[in-house]
């Protein structure tokens, strides 16, 4: 698949979170389409009608479906697809989190010049 037809999905209840992180993420591919969504459940629902994501940002604490879940769920759908939490746990809880299928875990508040080196591994 051609890298600008993928799509880079923002799953986040917070707003602020996700303009944040969709400028940095067209900072480093300008041309990447984003999409937007506030639960994990519609997360899910959007990786079995879309085949074209290239890449993944979580967060964790989210209504109808938290972001663990989600995970689990997402990683049966498409196995492959680089899975980025992002999340204000504290280090303890980050250490449970270890267990899911992510490629990387950010902390809030994300440092913009470490999430720009992680997606340029990923896209």
């Amino acid at each position: 698949m051609k890298e600008q037809n993928k799509i880079g999905l923002i799953v986040d209840d917070d707003y602020y979170s996700y303009v944040y992180i969709n400028e940095l993420l067209h900072i480093v591919k300008p041309n990447l389409k984003t999409v937007h969504v506030k639960n994990g459940l519609k997360a899910v629902d959007l990786c079995k009608s879309l085949s074209d994501i290239g890449v993944i940002l979580m967060d964790i604490r989210m209504p109808k479906m938290d972001g663990i879940e989600a995970i689990i769920q997402i990683r049966k759908i498409m196995p492959d697809v680089p899975i980025i939490i992002q999340t204000a746990f504290s280090e303890e809880k980050l250490v449970t989190l270890n267990h899911l299928k992510c490629n990387e875990i950010l902390r809030k508040p994300i440092n913009g010049d470490i999430f720009c080196n992680i997606i340029e591994k990923y896209l």
